[in-house]
């Protein structure tokens, strides 16, 4: 695709050859203006043009059908280039959804996790599903242009190792500081060759065995990925509820449905006989439009000009036409399929790298929060001094009037005690009102019998 500076003046826009059509639509155009001008020399009663021709409405009426055929051609043509670009997005953003959301599941199922082994195999999982990811939009970027995919030279491999310094506090104990995060070295050139596409990880010998000889090798990647999510959780190891899951199948099955719709586009080409009638037309105008103008004018200079511009319209709005028809391929106005597959990798590493700590989201490791009031305060010292959970206090910039709001049985909910939410709900009241707050009283625990 061709990036330019719109804002530019028009001579630049005009002299830029790269993604152009003017060459293509210059030698027909330039043989008109050569035609015209060798009729010049002749009168114009000369055998080279009929004297029949004394007006030119049938001229007129062949100019204007050949001119809504080239751009309802060329309508055509943009509406399929679109339509490759939206299918290309929905692709890569919903693969990138489904990432997400399965990577999300399996930290917090790390979390969660009860023994060092099931941390380990979650991490291994991510990895396999890192790997996965970053080769199914790779297989599907090299299909759509319509190349072959060869396991061993269609990918830049970037390796992935454990960060150290997230695996340190991986601890029996203390599973839930165990998120894991990954270090995404790239190997090899990082400019990208003819459709020679990163992908993280390299392709084992059994990968490339299944893939061998294989039509469509997006559905089988694919199908690996569905079929790994499905044994994590069956063998337990994502603590998620399966309809939660199902988000992950459907997200993987829109992409491939955005997948197959571009292939459509890569697949079925612009309908010939249109092609092939544009092109006849288009060459019986070549012909005629030189005596036509010449008639007209009968000016052996202004002849010339007028039959190239003329040409040069035609033939360009058609070429144009035939770039956009097929959005996929290596010429300077398809897609940029390359840099798509590159910013989906770049994000998938944003993901795998990015996962924060449980220390930093942890409000009292945190610098104190300015603006909080003193009621919210009293109230976080009341419910640390009732021994309830950080995550089920009230937000340190809530409102306490939108807090009396709240009935005894919304504060039973929020804390799962009767005893807390009645205690709560009378401090709530007392500090709307302004009264004030006596200090606590501490009473001790009655002696063991």
């Amino acid at each position: 695709m061709i990036i330019y500076d719109n804002d530019q003046t028009a001579v630049k826009l005009i002299l830029q050859l790269s993604g152009s059509v003017f060459p293509k639509a210059l030698f027909p155009a330039i043989t008109a203006a050569v035609m015209t001008f060798g009729l010049g020399f002749e009168k114009v009663s000369s055998s080279w043009i009929p004297l029949e021709i004394q007006h030119p409405f049938s001229v007129q009426i062949f100019a204007i059908i050949l001119g809504y055929v080239i751009v309802f051609r060329t309508n055509m043509a943009l509406g399929r280039y679109r339509e490759g670009m939206t299918n290309i997005q929905q692709m890569i953003s919903k693969w990138g959804d489904a990432f997400v959301e399965i990577g999300s599941f399996i930290t917090v199922s790390m979390e969660k996790a009860k023994d060092k082994n099931q941390v380990d195999l979650l991490e291994e999982l991510r990895r396999r599903l890192i790997h996965w990811f970053t080769l199914l939009s790779a297989v599907a970027m090299i299909s759509l242009n319509d190349g072959e995919v060869d396991l061993d030279q269609s990918f830049i491999i970037q390796r992935m190792r454990s960060s150290a310094a997230s695996s340190k506090g991986l601890t029996i104990d203390r599973i839930s500081s165990s998120r894991q995060s990954f270090v995404l070295e790239p190997v090899g050139p990082t400019d990208l060759p003819t459709m020679k596409l990163p992908i993280i990880g390299r392709c084992t010998d059994a990968e490339k065995s299944a893939l061998a000889d294989r039509n469509d090798k997006v559905l089988v990647v694919a199908g690996w990925i569905t079929e790994e999510i499905t044994r994590a959780c069956l063998d337990g190891l994502l603590l998620i509820p399966e309809p939660i899951l199902s988000r992950c199948y459907q997200e993987l099955s829109n992409g491939m449905l955005g997948y197959n719709q571009a292939f459509k586009v890569a697949l079925v080409p612009f309908p010939f006989p249109f092609a092939q009638m544009v092109a006849l037309l288009l060459v019986v105008f070549l012909l005629i439009l030189p005596m036509m103008v010449l008639r007209m004018t009968q000016s052996a200079v202004l002849s010339p000009i007028l039959s190239f511009f003329c040409l040069l319209g035609y033939w360009g709005l058609n070429e144009i036409a035939v770039e956009l028809e097929n959005p996929f391929g290596d010429d300077d106005n398809d897609l940029p399929l390359k840099h798509v597959h590159t910013a989906f990798v770049d994000a998938v590493r944003d993901c795998a790298e990015g996962l924060p700590t449980e220390s930093s989201s942890t409000v009292e490791d945190g610098p104190p929060l300015e603006g909080v009031s003193r009621e919210m305060t009293v109230l976080k010292e009341e419910l640390e001094r009732l021994g309830v959970p950080v995550s089920r206090h009230f937000p340190m910039n809530s409102d306490i009037r939108m807090l009396a709001k709240m009935s005894k049985n919304e504060m039973r909910n929020k804390f799962k005690s009767a005893e807390v939410a009645s205690r709560m709900h009378r401090r709530v009241g007392q500090l709307v009102r302004g009264d004030e707050i006596p200090p606590p009283v501490f009473i001790p625990p009655p002696p063991a019998l």
